[in-house]
């Protein structure tokens, strides 16, 4: 009982690091973006801020992985998340999402 205690306030600390460590990062992120997120903001004024954290990611050319891994989500939901993006953006099938990020 003890060693599963302490287990657990192990995971608990190393949670608690991790997610400070990626508040850095998205706090990163939108300080290297903030020129990008005022022009797309600008442009489309409905979009949530998880979805401009998601653009900001994949203008930072983060990993697919990696987002998903950020954001604590499976690489499916991340899929799914790109295409809700894609629709709402009104960018069509043939349009790829980080182009048109990287030429934005």
């Amino acid at each position: 009982m003890l060693n599963e205690i302490k287990e657990l306030l192990q995971s608990s600390a190393n949670n608690v690091r991790m997610s400070q460590d990626v508040d850095r990062i998205l706090n990163e992120m939108d300080t290297m973006n903030d020129e990008f997120f005022r022009r797309i903001t600008l442009k489309y004024p409905k979009l949530t801020s998880n979805e401009k954290q998601l653009l900001g990611l994949i203008r930072t050319k983060t990993k697919a992985k990696d987002i998903a891994s950020i954001k604590g989500i499976s690489t499916k939901s991340l899929e799914m998340s790109r295409y809700r993006l894609k629709k709402k953006l009104q960018l069509g099938s043939e349009t790829n999402l980080d182009q048109f990020i990287e030429g934005f």
